[in-house]
């Protein structure tokens, strides 16, 4: 799965269309538990669950048209973004005692099974519902996700340093995504709401694990959410109002009117429009100023005494910049599939926008906040949506940096 993909299809179907059916209970209990056929197929939050369900996924990637595989255990150590390791309960064994372990839940038929390889077939259950689909090209996204930090190296990390977590949370994600109704004629969406500590505690991971990967989920564009805000109940209390999760940009627009149609059918007031927009203009340009303030103490304390407070402040601006290009790189992207949300959210129009100078007409204008960004808020329709998911990629940014 680390190798680069040379060919746009797979058994001659566009590769952005290839998924997999996955049971909604190999990650969350259904009922208690999964069984299909009298066999039971979850995968429990626990260490060994988490690299079971990888090294599946793993396996069902590497597999022929017929569910067939033969694979070298180091390709699979590889692929999960460790490195091989002999020994007992080292890596090379703790994958052999997972394929052991799918055998036994029978999700794979082993014909070979050497100290270096093996070879089998996958038996994925059959199922008519209750099931997610995890697209190939997601998979790639997390597995294979390389991304260039910054101008003080050549080097390239990954947002996904636990593959299996990410893997393991993303798909909870999904298999708990359901189809709603909106107030819009005729639509339905696809969305859930967890609170970060049901997630958390379904998935065996940290609250602060679940706002980072969301973050970077966001950014890839493989979730996308939405939140209102703070509420005031009828009762005159404030109240945090839920993450609303979605796996497309097109569904972010009817979450969105979900969501709102929730609260108001409950009598909760909440900021519309102008109020929300500004919020979220706001926390951006604080977010902006706190990554050069992170920045500043990071490579102050880094580089001062050794290389002079000159050229730390030298470096410190050479990387904000860069920070900030990333960041209006992220806008500009998002820009792109806006007409998704409203048809004159376009890259064309945004440069019309910002070449007429019509920023300086926004009621949101401040001379802080890039035109780009106005140009966002400055449409009722698209600019919650958005911004939100701005923001979201803001923040990846900053933890990409090392600085949130």
């Amino acid at each position: 799965m680390t190798e680069i993909l040379k060919s746009e299809k797979k058994y001659g179907i566009h590769r952005k269309d290839m998924f997999y059916k996955i049971g909604n209970g190999f990650v969350r209990t259904v009922n208690n538990k999964f069984v299909e056929n009298g066999r039971e197929y979850y995968f429990a939050p626990t260490k060994e669950g988490i690299l079971d369900y990888s090294v599946f996924l793993t396996i069902l990637y590497n597999c022929n048209g017929q569910n067939e595989f033969d694979i070298r255990i180091n390709k699979i150590i590889k692929s999960l973004g460790k490195k091989p390791q002999s020994g007992i309960g080292r890596n090379n064994d703790n994958v052999k005692q997972s394929i052991k372990r799918l055998e036994q839940k029978f999700l794979l038929r082993i014909d070979e099974f050497e100290d270096s390889f093996v070879s089998g077939e996958v038996l994925l259950p059959d199922l008519e519902k209750h099931f997610f689909k995890l697209y190939e090209n997601d998979l790639i996204m997390i597995m294979n996700n390389l991304s260039k930090r910054s101008m003080e190296d050549d080097e390239f990390i990954s947002k996904y340093k636990n593959k299996e977590k990410a893997i393991y949370v993303y798909s909870y994600l999904l298999s708990m995504l359901g189809k709603h109704e909106t107030t819009e004629a005729g639509m339905e969406t696809y969305l859930c709401f967890p609170s970060y500590k049901q997630i958390a505690e379904e998935c065996g991971v940290s609250e602060s694990y679940i706002n980072k990967l969301l973050a970077y989920l966001e950014y890839d564009e493989l979730l996308f959410s939405i939140y209102l805000g703070d509420a005031e109940t009828p009762d005159g209390n404030t109240v945090i109002t839920s993450n609303y999760y979605t796996n497309s940009i097109e569904n972010l627009s009817l979450a969105y009117c979900y969501a709102r149609a929730y609260y108001d059918n409950e009598g909760y007031k909440y900021p519309k429009y102008a109020k929300r927009t500004k919020q979220l203009l706001e926390d951006i340009s604080n977010m902006l100023v706190k990554s050069k303030d992170r920045l500043l103490e990071k490579y102050a304390k880094k580089f001062k005494k050794s290389h002079g407070e000159e050229y730390a402040k030298t470096l410190i601006e050479k990387e904000y910049l860069k920070f900030k290009e990333h960041f209006y790189m992220a806008i500009k992207k998002s820009v792109a599939y806006g007409n998704k949300i409203h048809p004159d959210i376009t890259s064309d129009k945004m440069k019309c926008y910002i070449a007429t100078r019509q920023n300086l007409k926004s009621k949101f204008y401040n001379k802080n906040t890039h035109p780009s960004l106005l140009f966002i808020a400055d449409n009722e329709s698209a600019s919650i949506i958005l911004l939100s998911h701005i923001k979201q990629k803001l923040k990846a940014l900053m933890y990409l940096y090392n600085i949130k």
